[in-house]
């Protein structure tokens, strides 16, 4: 009977703890591609919660954030 209430409440406590755990990237901004015309690329990072920024058509995100900007967008 008390069985289904604990899984479900550590199966809460799991998925709070995993997304609470995520570092915000803060790192110098680099030069990451430039952004071409019905690129994908922007969605790929907005989905993952990436920050970026762009200048002059040469997108920039943190240092940091590079490993996971590879990962989600290659």
């Amino acid at each position: 009977m008390l069985k289904p209430f604990v899984v479900s409440y550590t199966c809460l406590i799991m998925i709070s703890c995993l997304t609470s755990c995520q570092k915000p990237f803060n790192g110098e901004y680099i030069e990451y591609g430039e952004v071409l015309g019905g690129s994908g690329t922007i969605k790929l990072l907005e989905q993952h919660e990436i920050p970026y920024r762009v200048r002059e058509g040469v997108l920039y995100i943190p240092e940091d954030a590079v490993e996971q900007a590879v990962s989600c967008c290659s």
